[in-house]
């Protein structure tokens, strides 16, 4: 929702990858892992709200996220991250196992750590890699690959343990469960069969209230606004995707579920940045 900013680097091993990532602005992100990997991530520095499935995020929380499992990340503000990816393959060569819980809390200096090695290694592998490729550079890389993992693996301690010690996932906030459903519905359906709050309302079981409520704690904005912004954005991929000698902004709009066309330019404007006229022009 509104201006954004984002920047990513990331340092690719076998079968194994660290990408760091730098953003601004308020964002929702929905992942969902697939291929039989895992991912850990945690939060080196944010400067606003950073919330995870319903949770709020400190600098010493951290996440691991299984195949078949997706979280939402909503942030507002300035935030950086660091993500370590390992395939499925990788992980059953190790041997490692972990528990069913998505979030743990890690000592800063564990994360601190991690994190300056992970540094080393995005320095040294890429100086390997402008040099020339013998044996010697390969077996440099996967030194540095072995030290990574064995110090991810002393941070996931608290995930990895035998089947048989797995504890149950956390309880999830019951106003984070609201939205979920609130989301999927909107998102199924692009928002356009709504003719009221209340026809969401009723489907999920809840007053207006509570609705309301659930939204602004877990997304900090209304479900009006989030149905805005599923409709702006699928506004601009028929925009974007439009004969501009054949097709009509207004017409558009109303595809996608707007009805005042001044209203829509507005906040069209103020989410991308310029008049739909201009993305229909720039279609062509």
């Amino acid at each position: 929702s509104g201006p954004s900013q984002l920047e990513a680097r990331t340092l690719e091993l076998d079968r194994m990858s660290v990408t760091w990532v730098t953003a601004m602005g308020h964002h929702f992100w929905h992942d969902v892992m697939v291929d039989g990997g895992w991912r850990f991530a945690f939060a080196i520095d944010a400067q606003g709200t950073l919330r995870l499935n319903g949770h709020d995020l400190s600098l010493e929380d951290a996440q691991l996220l299984r195949s078949g499992e997706e979280n939402i990340f909503v942030t507002d503000g300035a935030y950086s991250t660091l993500e370590i990816t390992l395939e499925g393959s990788l992980i059953r060569e190790l041997g490692w196992r972990s528990s069913a819980l998505q979030l743990q809390q890690i000592k800063k200096s564990d994360l601190s750590n991690l994190q300056a090695l992970c540094e080393a290694a995005y320095s040294n592998v890429l100086v390997t890699a402008e040099s020339a490729n013998d044996l010697h550079d390969v077996c440099t890389t996967c030194d540095w690959q072995d030290i990574l993992l064995s110090q991810l693996e002393k941070t996931l301690r608290p995930w990895l343990i035998s089947v048989d010690e797995e504890r149950d996932v956390k309880r999830i906030h019951n106003s984070f469960r609201i939205v979920q459903k609130a989301r999927k519905h909107i998102f199924e359906q692009n928002g356009e069969s709504l003719s009221s709050i209340d026809t969401l309302t009723d489907l999920l079981g809840v007053s207006r209230r509570t609705l309301f409520a659930a939204f602004k704690k877990e997304l900090g904005l209304g479900p009006y606004k989030l149905i805005e912004l599923k409709r702006l954005n699928a506004l601009r991929n028929r925009l974007l995707q439009s004969d501009p000698d054949g097709a009509t902004v207004a017409g558009l709009s109303n595809e996608a579920g707007f009805s005042e066309l001044g209203r829509t330019a507005v906040a069209y404007r103020k989410l991308f940045g310029e008049l739909p006229s201009k993305t229909l022009r720039r279609s062509a």
